[in-house]
């Protein structure tokens, strides 16, 4: 789902209410973006609770068990804190930052559709996401479907600033077959003036 950075709490309120009583789980980048997420979704009259590093223990097996017994159906946690969780019945993953090591996306988007059962993973991607995107895909090996949200995504995103896969030797730096840089012949026996040959 393409959309600018404001618009993602819009995104996260419209797909946590359009899907009442499922459990959601939601990954943010950061500590304080998973605190700022839990704020955000209360003035909104969604109970959430957020898991990270600078909650403790106690506080964090809380918010599992709130989870897990239905008290609480939206889970805001970071990568590291999500670690080694195993959580039931989870039926909604939305990456709503993007990690910056591809293989995490794969370890969050597992936490869903276990054992035969539903399940959905929804990634948010803001412009100066792309590359996280592309890395993503370049890992799982196939293109992440393109989702829209009316009134929030972006329509068209531009394919140019993608990059262009690497090719293999006569690049500009590549040191077989390259030529000189500044496009002056070089000197020797196939070009430029030769030197003087000393008797």
């Amino acid at each position: 789902m393409h959309l600018s950075k404001q618009n993602k709490g819009l995104a996260l309120q419209r797909i946590v209410s359009d899907n009442p009583k499922k459990r959601v789980i939601v990954f943010s980048r950061t500590k304080h973006g998973s605190d700022k997420l839990v704020k955000w979704l209360g003035t909104q009259d969604i109970k959430a609770d957020a898991i990270h590093g600078n909650k403790s223990q106690g506080q964090r097996q809380r918010a599992l068990d709130d989870f897990k017994k239905g008290k609480t159906y939206v889970l805001i946690a970071t990568d590291i804190a999500a670690r080694g969780i195993d959580i039931p019945g989870i039926e909604i993953v939305i990456n709503f930052d993007l990690p910056n090591v591809p293989e995490s996306y794969v370890h969050r988007i597992g936490r869903t559709a276990r054992a035969g059962a539903e399940g959905r993973a929804i990634a948010f991607c803001a412009p100066d996401e792309h590359k996280q995107l592309w890395d993503i895909e370049k890992v799982i090996k196939m293109d992440i479907p393109v989702v829209e949200m009316e009134g929030l995504t972006q329509n068209t995103i531009p394919t140019f600033e993608k990059p262009e896969p690497r090719r293999r030797g006569g690049g500009a730096n590549s040191k077989r077959g390259s030529g000189p840089r500044d496009g002056k012949p070089r000197g020797g026996p196939k070009g430029g003036r030769r030197s003087p040959r000393r008797n």
